[in-house]
Parts: structure tokens; sequence; C-alpha cells
């Protein structure tokens, strides 16, 4: 018989509830999102296992985690599944046990997932928009040239060297390593370097290097070196 598995999905961590086909609670409790510590959880229920979890930008990487200890993952949408079962009492378990319970009646209002490459389209288009608009970031660590206009000429200087003196340093530590041993980093600078003093080119991938990190933390995904290269 089947077991169904409700996800309550957060960034670095999420609720399980297991029920069985009869509605018995199999098992239930919180689990890093750390693959292998989520298919042991797993692997203690009898399968095939369904596992739900409402759609959200974490989904890709819970799926990757979750691996071949689902046999069926289902995404579904939050708003229609707050429409069909709504609840007075609103936390993890809860949510997790909603999920559960609605797999079991065949109740799922299911969303679309998106496969690998569409999934890499989206994210490099998110990534592009947030590098647009967080280029405040990079001001406010003092990473941003000086900008001089005079009679319609515009002419750029050195950094401002405003804002948080620690953060400008530790990216700076981090570009220096970054162009080492990141290959996507290292291609980047390298082609600063070709037509830029070495300063200049460090400056600017520690500059890139900031924008990403609060896109990365923004989306909650992982450095893609690809990516990285072409946004």
């Amino acid at each position: 018989m089947k077991t169904h598995v409700g996800v309550d999905l957060h960034q670095r961590f999420c609720y399980l509830t297991a029920v069985n086909a009869s509605g018995k609670v199999c098992k239930q409790g919180q689990v890093v999102n750390e693959g292998e510590g989520l298919r042991a959880w797993l692997r203690q229920l009898p399968g095939p296992r369904q596992v739900v979890v409402e759609a959200s930008g974490f989904w890709p990487a819970f799926a990757r985690a979750a691996g071949a200890e689902a046999a069926r993952l289902v995404m579904v949408h939050p708003q229609r599944v707050k429409a069909i079962a709504s609840a007075k009492l609103k936390n993890d378990r809860v949510d997790s046990e909603t999920l559960a319970h609605l797999s079991r009646c065949d109740l799922l209002p299911e969303a679309w997932m998106a496969d690998e490459a569409t999934q890499q389209l989206r994210l490099l288009v998110r990534l592009r928009i947030t590098l647009g608009r967080q280029r405040a970031r990079a001001s406010y660590a003092g990473l941003t040239p000086v900008v001089r206009e005079s009679a319609g000429k515009r002419k750029r200087g050195g950094i401002t060297h405003q804002g948080s003196n620690t953060l400008r340093w530790i990216m700076l530590q981090v570009a220096q390593v970054a162009a080492r041993y990141s290959p996507g980093a290292r291609s980047y600078s390298a082609g600063l370097r070709a037509r830029k003093p070495a300063q200049v080119a460090k400056i600017a991938l520690a500059r890139k290097l900031l924008t990403v990190v609060w896109a990365l933390l923004r989306h909650g995904v992982c450095f893609d070196e690809e990516l990285f290269i072409r946004s």
C-alpha cells in the first residue's frame, strides 16, 4: 500500500508527516534539508512513497535531496490547498499532515513541475534581474567606482571606499581565492585582466561576487559556475 508523505518545506529544514492508506500517522518530525538525512528518514517508511510539497523556490533542491526514495513527488498550489483544507491552527505539523491526507484522498491541486532545462532558464532570468537591482549592495561595500560627469563626458574613477570596510575587505579576499579555484570566477577575472589592471579586475570580481551572494541567499539556491559565467 502507498505511503503518503506531506512536507512543510522551509529553506533550511522541513517537517514531514507520513500516513498510510487508512489515514493513520506512521511517522512525523523535522528534518534538516540535507540529502542523506532526508533519504534516511524516508527509507524508514514502507513503499511506494508519494511525497507532496507546496510550490516554492526550494522544491527543486528538495526533489534532488529526496531522490529515488520518493516514488512520486507531487507539487501543489499553496492557495488552492488552503481553499480545500483551511485550518484554524497553523503550524508545520498541521500543514504537513494536511498535505499527507489530501494525497491519501486524491484531492491534491497539482502544480506543473518545470523540467531541469526550464528551471535553469528561470534561474538565469531571476539572477540577472536581481543582479541588476542589487548593485546597491556593492555601493554599501564601497566597491562601486566614482563616476564624474562634466560637459557631457562621463568618467569612472577608483572605488568610493564608502560603506562597510569589513565587508569590502572580506569580498576582496573572496575574489582573490575565487579567481584561483572557481572556473567561473577565474574566467571572468581573466577576461577583465586582459584589458584592465589586475587590481581593477579584482575589485570588479569582488563586486560581482557580492551581488551573486545576495542573489543566492535571496532565492535559496546553490552557486552554479555556468550561470555565473553567463550572467
